[in-house]
């Protein structure tokens, strides 16, 4: 019997993936596809679109040959975008790309209803049906990548104000003092254009300085592959036991302390969720992390720490949810036209 597919596809900061869902909840990973490698490249919106119609016209014949139907595409992308209206608008980390109507214009080359979501609600939402946060009413969940991505969903339904995902990446984090823990006198310049925010200390490149301030090197010789080889990098020096790579956790999971705290003081979610490159199956940070967040909202110093109770901080349980929530919000939309 033939049955309901989407084509489900992740434009990461460093790579698109292809995938495909049925409405039985099997997915397939198209390794025969390899990704489209984005590291250091800069796109712009037609080189873009030409690459997704030849991939996706592929997956589609191989579906279609298989005996089933694919019923639409359904693309998580990088903030900010509007969903409502398919338009991936200027985003930090897709280079190149600018006010790209990209629901519209596959959608003319391919015949079929095309659907935009924020890779971050994308991964939330593929979280919150299948994964770490399913059975929970109040999820957070907050992606340490290249980018720093976040969602947040009551009852499974994406909370986004007046249609864009929380940007919480793009949030100041700075100024913090206590006996434990400081953010001042570091000040970094982010790829939105502003100073200081959350993504230039915990995505990639953020722990790339931390890593470059701790080692004594300078961040400006290192090439992008080597910025993003301190996250595996740093795993390693932890099993390893080796004081500098500790000492890089530390920082980095200050930092994430702060705006976890942040995080729960806006939203007080019942589980907050860890994925992406930097977290993903990554427990020593999550112990780490909750040893600094315990200790910055202990009862007896922060007066704000009750809003904490009850929360579960987790490790996102699969490596790449995005294209989950991709084909969950497909099937979603095209059950609510029918």
């Amino acid at each position: 019997m033939s049955k309901r597919t989407i084509i489900a596809i992740d434009i990461g900061a460093s790579k698109i993936r292809f995938y495909a869902g049925n409405e039985i909840k099997e997915f397939t990973d198209y390794l025969d596809i390899p990704p489209v490698n984005l590291v250091g490249l800069e796109f712009d919106n037609q080189k873009l679109l030409d690459i997704l119609t030849d991939n996706i016209q592929k997956i589609k014949e191989k579906i279609e040959k298989g005996g089933d139907t694919v019923e639409a595409i359904s693309i998580g992308a990088p903030g900010p975008l509007d969903s409502f209206r398919g338009i991936i608008e200027e985003t930090p980390n897709l280079k190149g790309i600018k006010n790209w109507q990209i629901a519209d214009e596959l959608k003319n080359k391919l015949n079929l209803p095309v659907f935009l979501i924020n890779d971050a609600d994308a991964a939330g939402l593929g979280e919150w049906w299948l994964g770490a946060a399913k059975n929970y009413s109040l999820v957070f969940y907050l992606t340490l990548s290249t980018g720093i991505g976040s969602a947040s969903l009551v009852n499974g339904v994406l909370q986004r104000g007046m249609g864009k995902a929380p940007e919480w990446g793009h949030t100041l984090l700075t100024g913090w003092h206590s006996s434990l823990i400081t953010t001042k006198n570091d000040d970094r310049l982010c790829g939105c254009g502003n100073w200081n925010c959350a993504e230039t200390y915990l995505g990639t490149k953020g722990l790339a300085k931390t890593y470059a301030d701790i080692f004594e090197i300078r961040l400006s010789d290192m090439n992008e592959n080597q910025r993003n080889s301190v996250s595996p990098k740093m795993r390693k020096g932890i099993a390893a036991g080796d004081p500098h790579w500790i000492r890089v956790q530390e920082k980095y999971t200050e930092y994430l302390a702060v705006l976890l705290r942040n995080i729960i003081l806006v939203h007080q979610p019942e589980i907050i969720v860890l994925g992406g490159g930097i977290a993903c199956g990554n427990k020593p940070l999550l112990i780490a992390t909750e040893k600094i967040l315990n200790q910055i909202m202990n009862p007896d110093k922060d007066k704000m720490a009750v809003m904490k109770q009850g929360l579960n901080l987790c490790l996102a349980k699969f490596e790449n949810p995005v294209n989950l929530g991709a084909a969950k919000y497909a099937f979603y939309l095209l059950d609510k036209k029918s």
